[in-house]
């Protein structure tokens, strides 16, 4: 009976998440009057986690290291897989990767969105060199990956 319990508890934990993204989506849908699809609102609203993640990241190395280029491309990566993860949690909830199929949609991902992180690292290098500021730079890079990825994940990791 105990087992049961546990797994009942965490079915119920699993599902009570879900319930309560979905409830935040569409309040959010309701007030943007329903003009952003909702997967493209919820890539986004992971894509503000995974770039809350980067930042975070970014300026604790440069606090030890200043180097703009090599911080940026790690909390780039690191960005992009917790974003990888979350969307898998989240948004691509009902086409959900699990065990190896999880690692070889995060290698598929990871290669797959290999272009919008080079482009991330270049544009933001590029803008660093030129205005001298960590986070204008690092938006800049960001603001270029955002739809490539939301295509990349959708038609080739989660194959919706």
């Amino acid at each position: 009976m105990l087992l049961f319990n546990k797994v009942h508890l965490k079915s119920f934990y699993s599902l009570h998440y879900i319930f309560y993204w979905n409830k935040i989506i569409n309040f959010i849908s309701t007030i943007t009057f329903k003009k952003i699809p909702k997967k493209i609102l919820e890539f986004g609203i992971v894509g503000c986690l995974g770039i809350i993640i980067q930042l975070i990241l970014f300026y604790i190395l440069n606090y030890f290291h200043k180097s703009f280029i090599n911080n940026n491309a790690f909390a780039v990566i690191a960005g992009t897989l917790s974003g990888y993860y979350l969307n898998n949690l989240l948004t691509f909830n009902k086409n959900k990767l699990i065990g190896r199929k999880f690692i070889l949609g995060m290698i598929k991902f990871l290669t797959c969105s290999l272009l919008t992180i080079s482009l991330n690292i270049y544009i933001s290098s590029l803008v660093y060199n030129i205005l001298k500021i960590n986070f204008i730079a690092i938006f800049a890079g960001i603001s270029c990956g955002f739809f490539s990825n939301f295509f990349i994940s959708r038609k080739l990791v989660w194959k919706i």
